[in-house]
């Protein structure tokens, strides 16, 4: 597709397209070329349910510093609470199957989507390595599966689903921690003379 091929081109700065791709959706494909891994091919390969909630605690850990790691999904729907500790943030996490929202199964084994650059630990997902069973790395890249599927659905409206529902907000990253109060009994502090 030679849309794809131009965006894709870092010799190019702006596109001229004479088809009837909206702006929305040119934005939408030169983001996907934005993110890491782009033009990687879209891997499969088997997660244990438990594994899934790592791998989602990992997208979350980093929230308040804007890390790009932050999961995005499709087939599941989760909470976080963005002011708990790193590794305890993700509070529930649903899987859509049979069209009904079931919770996860830590014992279950799922059938899991994504690039090959997450699927072999990029961005910090080394669950998905480590643990990933059955992978298959040879799928078509992201960006064409992303092409195919708005020119398929013609038009597209973005929408919010739910599928991430935020409970609390992070801190700041730079945030300093508040000073405690100053006790009444303790001593005026020392000056150092020099």
């Amino acid at each position: 597709m030679r849309i794809i091929s131009a965006i894709n081109d870092p010799r190019y700065h702006f596109m001229f397209s004479n088809s009837t791709i909206s702006d929305t959706i040119m934005e939408t494909i030169a983001h996907i070329f934005r993110i890491p891994g782009n033009g990687k091919p879209i891997s499969t390969f088997q997660l244990a349910g438990r594994d899934v909630m790592a791998a989602l605690e990992n997208g979350a850990s980093q929230i308040e510093e804007g890390a790009g790691r932050f999961t995005q999904v499709a087939g599941l729907k989760y909470a976080f609470d963005a002011s708990a500790p790193a590794g305890s943030r993700i509070k529930s996490v649903e899987v859509l199957e049979n069209g009904a929202w079931t919770p996860l199964d830590p014992e279950k084994t799922y059938l899991a989507a994504t690039n090959n650059f997450m699927r072999k630990g990029g961005d910090g997902y080394a669950v998905f390595a480590e643990k990933g069973q059955n992978a298959y790395d040879y799928g078509p890249g992201l960006e064409q599966v992303v092409a195919d599927y708005l020119s398929a659905n013609r038009p597209f409206t973005p929408k919010l689903d739910g599928r991430i529902v935020a409970l609390a907000a992070a801190a700041p990253a730079d945030a300093a921690p508040a000073a405690p109060a100053p006790a009444a009994s303790r001593a005026a502090p020392s000056r150092r003379r020099g």
